[in-house]
């Protein structure tokens, strides 16, 4: 089966799981389930339902839970003639999101390409994030959720969102996808299906044109900022992601390789859920919005915390029950999984987000050469200076976006019901805290509060847009193709490397793993039990090109590796100080120092390459031949 095909058989396959479960919900709560609208909540829905049943049938380890739930739904629901002719009228808004996924799954197919020669990894933040996706997906069959361990910094605890890695597990269980296939280039072309077909659904059910909801769609998928504008450094070494930096705006691009392509559609979501509740106050619909926020903590927490934030100041300053209620759904839907998966100090050496104001401008100035003229027109240095550039970096990052703004302020005074006004709060909120909070250990988490309001920000300037075309196209047209250019740009070097990165470029820059590696992954993951941890040398491999051998070895031989070069989950302090154990393990030359570094790691066994050997014997360790040139060695002759 080719790719493609195998992407288009998942799709169906995830549509066909996750859809009837979402409509029976929307029954069972006599919930509007017609039209576009219908099918964005119903989808919402099915995510939220599917995915806790998916981990309960792995805990209890069988699959006799997911598919019984999926035909019992289909035999109430009874689809006849009058189902089939609605679906059919939703053929027109399935066009664009179908082409869509089309277009992320030619930008990621290429990423990973297994061949007679070896494999090979297209090189790059964006890809290593998928694939350490199919580590977390891995670890949910290993562990009980409140009991996982960082795969790639074993036995180090994880702290990572686990719908979008259920998600995976859901494909490779029902529609046959290989461990990485699912995850770097399927999951996110069936998400951006998912994602057109949120906006449209939105949309619809705020009275939008068809025409509004297509341009809408186009520019939440592929609209971007202003940072061609900028001469910005480059500090990725990518120059799909050069301008990431210029206004820490990124959010089209994310959608290829973040869960944001999970999160924004269930975002979305709850926005019509909570329409329908502040607007008809049916308790139903507070339940189903209960549900639905409850799974965005577990996929995308910031546009929980956002919303749920949101909900809370326009309770005070509207003054509305409902708005309350919207609250303390978010909270008892989230409650399950907060303390499931609490995201507590221990494993991240600190609080994931902390005060550190400005930080993106301050290091927006650093890389951003025009932003950095621009605002020294106050002067060189002080608080005016740092004022004038915010407001230049949020207009830049927001760019066209901005042409929804008197949109969604009349809205917000109009509208009875207080959703208008919850998304501007949300909005509000999103913005000062990117600007006010960084993540820990992952810095650029804050900015992600920045990526939602962008995302919702495409729901007022998109229908402004379309608005314009019927009548001011002389305007329109160029705005359109002005938010397109930043994302486009990325996607055609992302694309078609060879023909639009230049020479010298790390687009063009593949890590290939020779054959004997791969068949050495194997004999691990044979040998070996899930729960087992390896070191992979991280230095001294010319294999290792980018520092992805370890995170590659991991998602081939499906187990924990115990150092890795990139702070993913941790402190960098932790990953400096494994690090330095791994040097000791394959440079000293005593049994002593290796053995109590190895015991520091938690390994049970040691990947020995030609490359990298090690300068000892060690007692009690066993060493096989995996492959010509590597040698697994292990404590005691097998796993544990």
């Amino acid at each position: 089966m080719t790719a493609a095909a195998g992407t288009a058989v998942s799709l169906a396959v995830f549509a066909l799981m996750l859809l009837p479960p979402g409509y029976a919900a929307l029954r069972l709560a006599r919930s509007r389930a017609d039209g576009p609208e219908g099918l964005a909540v119903a989808m919402g829905l099915g995510w939220s339902v599917v995915l806790p049943v998916l981990l309960l049938e792995i805990r209890l380890g069988g699959r006799y839970l997911l598919v019984p739930l999926v035909v019992a739904c289909l035999a109430w629901l009874r689809p006849g003639r009058e189902s089939v002719r609605r679906a059919w009228a939703l053929w027109p808004d399935l066009a664009l999101p179908l082409a869509l996924g089309a277009l992320f799954h030619l930008a990621n197919a290429s990423d990973f390409r297994p061949g007679p020669g070896g494999a090979s990894l297209r090189l790059g933040f964006d890809v290593g994030d998928r694939v350490s996706y199919s580590l977390v997906a891995d670890e949910l069959l290993r562990a009980a959720p409140d009991r996982l361990e960082n795969p790639l910094f074993a036995p180090l605890p994880m702290q990572y969102s686990l719908f979008p890695a259920l998600a995976g597990l859901l494909l490779r269980a029902y529609a046959g996808a290989s461990g990485l296939a699912a995850f770097v280039w399927q999951l996110h072309a069936i998400g951006a299906v998912f994602v057109g077909l949120a906006v449209a659904g939105l949309l619809a059910g705020w009275g939008a044109s068809r025409t509004t909801r297509v341009v809408t769609t186009l520019l939440v998928a592929l609209g971007g900022d202003l940072s061609f504008l900028t001469a910005t450094a480059n500090r990725t070494g990518l120059e799909r992601s050069a301008h990431f930096f210029a206004f820490h705006s990124f959010s089209a691009e994310s959608l290829l390789y973040n869960p944001w392509v999970w999160g924004l559609p269930l975002a979305l979501a709850a926005l019509v859920l909570a329409g329908r509740w502040l607007q008809a106050g049916r308790r139903a619909d507070l339940a189903l919005l209960g549900l639905v926020l409850g799974a965005l903590w577990q996929t995308k927490v910031f546009a929980f915390l956002a919303l749920l934030a949101a909900a809370l100041v326009a309770t005070v300053v509207l003054r509305r029950a409902r708005l309350l209620a919207v609250a303390l759904a978010g909270l008892v839907g989230g409650a399950p999984w907060l303390l499931l998966t609490a995201l507590s100090p221990g494993g991240r050496g600190g609080w994931p987000l902390l005060p550190d104001p400005l930080r993106p401008v301050r290091l927006s100035l650093e890389v951003n050469a025009t932003l950095r003229w621009a605002a020294s027109v106050l002067g060189d240095a002080g608080p005016a200076v740092l004022l004038l550039a915010t407001v230049l970096f949020l207009a830049g990052g927001l760019g066209v976006r901005l042409v929804g703004l008197p949109r969604l302020l009349r809205l917000a005074r109009s509208d009875a019901s207080g959703l208008h006004a919850l998304v501007a709060v949300a909005m509000a909120i999103s913005i000062a805290a990117s600007l006010a909070l960084r993540g820990h250990p992952m810095g650029v988490d804050g900015i992600q509060f920045l990526t939602f309001a962008q995302y919702v920000s495409w729901l007022y300037a998109g229908p402004t847009l379309g608005e314009w075309l019927a009548r001011r196209a002389w305007i329109a047209a160029p705005l359109v193709a002005l938010a397109l250019v930043a994302p486009v740009t990325s996607l055609a070097r992302k694309v078609a490397p060879a023909r639009f990165a230049t020479a010298g470029s790390l687009d063009l820059v593949r890590v290939t793993l020779r054959p004997a590696t791969l068949a050495a992954a194997e004999r691990l993951r044979v040998a070996s039990d899930p729960r087992d941890r390896v070191l992979v040398p991280l230095d001294g491999d010319p294999e290792n090109v980018g520092g992805v051998k370890p995170l590659l070895v991991a998602a081939l031989a499906r187990r924990r590796v115990v150092a890795y070069g990139v702070p993913l989950g941790i402190p960098m302090e932790r990953v400096a100080e494994r690090r330095e154990w791994s040097r000791r393990v394959y440079e000293s030359a005593d049994p002593t120092v290796v053995q109590d570094a190895i015991d520091r790691l938690g390994a049970q066994w040691v990947w020995e390459d030609a490359a990298r050997p090690l300068r000892v014997v060690l007692p009690g360790w066993t060493a096989q031949q995996a492959a010509p040139g590597i040698r697994l060695l292990s404590r005691g002759g097998g796993g544990s």
